[in-house]
């Protein structure tokens, strides 16, 4: 005859199991920085217009929402129109890292012509 706590031992490892799962999941977002999107910028945008017009600043990761910000400088007179293709940017990153590394992609400006 079982005994009734034998589903909750059950239960416990199911859940030891998918703590392990989600530690490795939090760990590979943290590890992802500034350095890696950077070095990558022309192999994720397939040097495209966005690789070549567009220069990676920061990485900003807040460890308490586990949310990240990329902010990105372009071209004064071209800022509007990169304001309206930050779903297309952040896209191309999450896809390129599988999964969703940048939650938000924050746009400023530079004096110069790239």
């Amino acid at each position: 005859m079982d005994t009734p706590y034998k589903s909750t031992q059950d239960f416990n490892g199911f859940q030891k199991a998918l703590n392990k799962i989600t530690r490795k999941a939090s760990l590979r977002f943290k590890e992802i920085n500034y350095t890696q999107i950077a070095k990558n910028w022309p192999i994720i945008f397939e040097n495209s217009e966005i690789a070549v017009r567009i220069i990676p600043q920061k990485f900003i990761h807040n460890k308490k929402q586990n949310t990240a910000i990329l902010v990105i400088a372009v071209p004064e007179y071209e800022k509007l129109e990169w304001l309206h293709r930050t779903d297309d940017i952040m896209q191309k990153i999450n896809t390129y890292f599988g999964q969703n590394v940048v939650l938000r992609v924050k746009v400023t400006s530079i004096n110069k012509t790239l």
